[in-house]
């Protein structure tokens, strides 16, 4: 872009015979000159990254059977580690970690024991503890956390106790607090946890009773939460909410 504006400017002081005018074409193309340098500067100051790239792991010894079924995906990093989610022919789609090395490769946890995988999904880091949905073929699609450890993975709370998930999605993690959309007999609407069973909560029954609020998205703006509900009455319109019932109306 600088360097068609500087052609332009040339063109035009050739093109004209007044002095000022050519004065004036002047300047405009000394000062796109410095900024032609200047973005060169800027250029000359990146640093590339050296080397090439290296396998990790070779987690997916089969590709032939698995295929694009094995890709990973879900990359959330808590405490320097790097956790995903992939597939592999003995335990389906589970979550995995990664300290950068083949040893430190490893899968978290089986929570759906056997191949079927529990496909982990929505990984989100709050304060060190990683959240995420996942179905161990016991409880259906809930709330989990992990430390990074096989014992420290485990069922935050089972919102839905029938034979149906709650199926947390969009989670949020806000002021120490995780926020999230989940189904219970109240249907959809937003709930949230400090990762205790006792601490994951309804935040608000907004269309009372079993109809279902929550749109599509959560947002955290600087401590605030903003979401899409429809309460019924008004249809579907923006609100927003500081953690609290009180604090969570429509804007």
């Amino acid at each position: 872009m600088v360097i068609k504006r500087w052609f332009s400017a040339l063109w035009d002081f050739f093109r004209h015979r007044d002095r000022t005018r050519r004065r004036l074409h002047l300047r405009h193309i000394r000062h796109d000159l410095c900024d032609y340098r200047s973005a060169i500067d800027r250029l000359e100051t990146r640093t590339l990254l050296s080397g090439s790239p290296v396998l990790v792991k070779d987690i997916n010894t089969t590709p032939e059977a698995l295929g694009n079924l094995a890709s990973l995906s879900n990359y959330t990093v808590v405490n320097g580690i790097l956790y995903f989610t992939t597939k592999s022919l003995t335990t389906g789609v589970e979550l995995w970690k990664t300290d950068g090395t083949e040893a430190g490769t490893t899968i978290v946890k089986d929570i759906y024991a056997g191949t079927t995988g529990s496909d982990p999904g929505f990984l989100t880091n709050l304060g060190g503890t990683l959240f995420f949905s996942a179905n161990d073929g016991v409880h259906g699609r809930e709330l989990w956390k992990s430390d990074g450890t096989e014992n420290g993975t485990v069922l935050v709370k089972n919102i839905d106790s029938s034979t149906f998930s709650s199926n947390p999605t969009n989670l949020v993690s806000m002021n120490n607090t995780l926020f999230f959309k989940a189904n219970s007999s109240s249907g959809t609407e937003i709930w949230k946890s400090n990762g205790t069973e006792s601490g994951t909560v309804l935040l608000e029954d907004i269309s009372f009773g079993s109809g279902s609020s929550v749109g599509n998205f959560l947002v955290n703006v600087n401590g605030t939460l903003f979401f899409d509900a429809n309460d019924g009455i008004r249809g579907s319109e923006l609100w927003k909410s500081d953690g609290t019932e009180a604090g969570t109306t429509l804007v």
